[in-house]
């Protein structure tokens, strides 16, 4: 007969399982873990895309299309070169400076994207533009940035047709067009521009 209770083997086999059980637990929770701080960096890099494009977009379409003496004469302040953009913006970023005009730049440098902005008061300030501004980096690890000038689209020709890498002043392009990548992500946007007066 036997007496009451648990022998030592019995003892040690149970704290076996419990070991095993709470180990392939232990491996669970780390997995687990793991996906979730991915899909947090994910969508954080999904983020940051999108509200620079955003940023982007809401500058654009605020472009300040009046004519200001630049070099050739009296144009729209607007240049670019395909991985830089240049212009001036009624919708500055706030905090950065206060209300009014600025002038924007967008542009990579070491896989960064960063965003330039320079109160404009006056023409003056377009004879040094990189001068008494603000730099403040946007993302990091960009993969792409790249700005196409739509000039002269002939609808029969399709949309393909006009595309330019490059502006240099004069009347503004018909349309820009932004594709930005980082993180794994890819933000696209098109501004069109009235061509009248």
């Amino acid at each position: 007969m036997r007496d009451e209770g648990f022998t030592l083997m019995e003892i040690l086999v149970a704290l076996a399982i419990s070991c095993l059980v709470l180990a392939v637990l232990a491996y669970a929770l780390h997995i687990g873990y793991g996906a979730v701080a991915r899909g947090k960096k994910r969508s954080k890099a999904f983020q940051e895309v999108r509200g620079a494009v955003a940023l982007f977009r809401r500058q654009l379409l605020n472009i300040y299309d009046k004519k200001v003496e630049v070099e050739g004469g009296r144009a729209p302040f607007f240049e670019g070169d395909g991985s830089k953009i240049t212009f001036i913006s009624k919708a500055p970023v706030e905090g950065l400076i206060p209300g009014g005009l600025v002038i924007v730049s967008y542009y990579v440098r070491d896989n960064v994207l960063y965003l330039y902005q320079k109160p404009f008061t006056r023409e003056e300030d377009l004879e040094d533009p990189w001068k008494g501004g603000t730099e403040v980096p946007l993302i990091k690890g960009v993969s792409l940035f790249k700005v196409r000038f739509l000039n002269n689209l002939d609808w029969d020709e399709g949309f393909e047709e006009g595309w330019e890498e490059e502006w240099k002043g004069g009347d503004l392009p018909q349309g820009v067009d932004l594709t930005l990548e980082a993180g794994g992500f890819s933000g696209e946007c098109f501004v069109a521009f009235s061509q009248e007066g």
